[in-house]
């Protein structure tokens, strides 16, 4: 978030567009359809920034395959049983699994080229695999009731005793559950808890995606979607998974062009 803040500051972007997917994913600024910046971030960082930047700096947000900071309560137990199976062949045997193979299951139409690219930065060894394990432990996973616990004497004693550095996933993942609890309250509000307010918001999502279905709801429920004062409940890209970016390049473009278009008609 302080990087992207950053960014825009240095740039002094006013009234860009932000085109972000998942949490790992781009933000791509533009003034125009012809002026644009590609910077690596995420809509799910891209969600959490907004509420701090000052009003007229973003004039719309479009979400691909997006989130906000998850909770366990967002999703159907299906969907969390497949986060418990993620959890455990990145976070614990991510040394070992190949990444062709995760990229198969959450992109089945990408090519081998693509595939190829994707598993560039991990082809050293487990050693270039640090950070797949760091952030499959902090993606939040563990339920409120439980992170509730570090509010009591008990949780801060085992703490001392056992030393805070064994807690750095649980405390993390209490961070971001208290960041999610703050941002959607104030894209529900439609701003109106600070001085400025939420740009424009288009979500699309692939219909095929096997992890994440369930928050396109969530999204189009809190964001409120509008378009042309009637309630939206976003776009399903069909034919396409977690990275419609690779599956339907020209459908996303579309999607993004129009979205853009709408305020300079």
């Amino acid at each position: 978030m302080r990087t992207l803040i950053s960014c825009i500051e240095h740039f002094d972007l006013r009234g860009c567009y932000i085109a972000a997917h998942d949490w790992g994913g781009y933000v791509h600024t533009c003034h125009s359809r012809d002026a644009c910046t590609e910077i690596p971030f995420s809509s799910c960082v891209a969600l959490c920034t907004i509420p701090n930047l000052p009003t007229g700096t973003c004039a719309g947000l479009f979400l691909l395959n997006s989130f906000f900071p998850p909770r366990p309560s967002d999703i159907s137990l299906f969907y969390y049983l497949l986060y418990l199976i993620w959890f455990f062949s990145t976070g614990i045997f991510g040394g070992y699994l190949p990444e062709s193979m995760v990229m198969r299951y959450m992109c089945p139409e990408a090519t081998r080229d693509i595939i190829a690219g994707y598993c560039a930065p991990y082809t050293a060894g487990i050693q270039s695999k640090v950070s797949v394990g760091r952030f499959a432990n902090i993606v939040p996973g563990i339920p409120d009731v439980l992170l509730k616990l570090r509010e009591g004497t008990a949780w801060r004693i085992a703490e001392g005793l056992l030393g805070p550095e064994n807690f750095t996933n649980v405390n993390a993942q209490a961070f971001l559950a208290k960041r999610n609890v703050e941002v959607r309250q104030w894209w529900a509000s439609g701003g109106s808890q600070h001085e400025n307010v939420t740009p424009r918001v288009s979500v699309a999502f692939g219909r095929d995606d096997p992890l994440l279905k369930d928050f396109k709801n969530l999204l189009d429920e809190t964001l409120r979607l509008k378009v042309s004062g009637q309630r939206s409940s976003g776009t399903w890209i069909s034919d396409a998974g977690h990275y419609p970016v690779e599956e339907k390049p020209e459908a996303v473009a579309r999607l993004i062009q129009q979205f853009m278009e709408k305020d300079e008609v």
